[in-house]
């Protein structure tokens, strides 16, 4: 699903220093049962057509009390990231708020003092742009593994992603998935806007991967690239399957210019065995398979100009704002955001 956060946090002159209100921060989330599941261990090897349909009984009331809850679930998380967003925001505003009334104690309040010229009631307000950075444990959520680094670059709007966020985050939604070649076509349809040759359907073998059910996809940030690792459990070719699992890899240069990052492969696509190599036939005919295809899904030049914004047209009002600052390193990758008019933005 999709979680969406509105945040407001009031800042002003109290006539002698700098004071925050609490933040009020309002989060949305909406996500969507997708399928259930069930796998029980039966005493005799041929099930029936009882235990099958026994089955599909557990596995509709399953799926019917999930989706019961579904509404309560999606209105605890909400609430939970609203508390915990609101709760780093008036940390983190406390602690610039102190530096910046030190500072105005000792160049404005005090100098005026001495010459008792210190206006009586004066007040100002001021909108700030807002830093928001969500931590957690490493396993089992979507929180980065540690702190921010230290910000170096200022902007109005500053994204902060960790490379733990790729597996984190689509570990829950991946992990054992079963994609068919139309899956792959239409993540290059969504992100590009076009569908790559290799990937096409037409007169084309149907083919499809079972992906591996512990850590389907890694990411790396490092070195101004980005390195991409999936784990497959099988792959399958014209309904013949053959469970042999495998990995590919890739990476990537960031090219970042103002409206959007690009990204250039280096290399070739990677292919590697993870357990016991067909025979050499059978091994050349899978490995030429898989990199036909997986050169053709992780592109030589990648590029989002495919990908809406949810206010229309592409990126929507992110096309406001230009890139100023693109730091890959040590894990983080770091984009600072300038808005070209702030009430256009608005």
């Amino acid at each position: 699903g999709e979680t969406s956060v509105l945040g407001a946090k009031d800042i002003y002159w109290d006539g002698s220093m700098l004071v925050a209100d609490p933040a009020q921060v309002e989060c949305e989330t909406d996500s969507e049962l997708e399928d259930v599941s069930i796998s029980r261990n039966y005493r005799r090897s041929n099930r029936g057509r009882i235990a099958q349909r026994v089955d599909n009984q557990i596995r509709k009331r399953a799926y019917g009390e999930v989706r019961k809850k579904s509404d309560w679930a999606n209105e605890e998380a909400a609430t939970l990231a609203a508390r915990q967003i609101a709760g780093e925001l008036d940390s983190e505003v406390a602690e610039l708020l102190a530096d910046a009334n030190e500072k105005i104690d000792e160049l404005y309040r005090q100098p005026l003092l001495q010459l008792a010229l210190v206006p009586d009631g004066s007040s100002l307000s001021a909108r700030v742009s807002v830093r928001i950075g969500i931590r957690g444990n490493h396993y089992g959520s979507i929180g980065a593994p540690e702190p921010l680094p230290v910000r170096s670059v200022r902007g109005d709007v500053e994204v902060s992603m960790h490379e733990s966020m790729c597996s984190n985050l689509w570990a829950g939604y991946l992990r054992g998935r079963h994609l068919t070649d139309r899956d792959f076509k239409n993540v290059h349809r969504e992100i590009r806007g076009f569908v790559p040759v290799a990937l096409r359907m037409g007169g084309n073998q149907p083919w499809s991967v079972r992906l591996d059910a512990e850590s389907p996809l890694e990411a790396r940030f490092r070195n101004g690239q980005i390195d991409l690792l999936m784990r497959m459990q099988s792959l399958t070719i014209e309904g013949q399957q053959w469970a042999i699992p495998f990995s590919v890899a890739a990476s990537y240069r960031v090219i970042t210019l103002e409206d959007m990052p690009r990204f250039e492969r280096i290399d070739d696509v990677a292919f590697q065995w993870l357990g016991t190599r067909p025979d050499a036939t059978t091994e050349k005919m899978l490995k030429g398979f898989a990199l036909d295809k997986f050169r053709a899904f992780f592109a030589k030049q990648m590029h989002m100009d495919g990908m809406s914004a949810p206010v229309g047209g592409a990126w929507g009002s992110t096309a406001e704002m230009k890139i100023i600052h693109s730091h890959i390193e040590n894990g983080w990758w770091r984009v600072v955001f300038l808005a070209r008019d702030m009430n256009r933005l608005e």
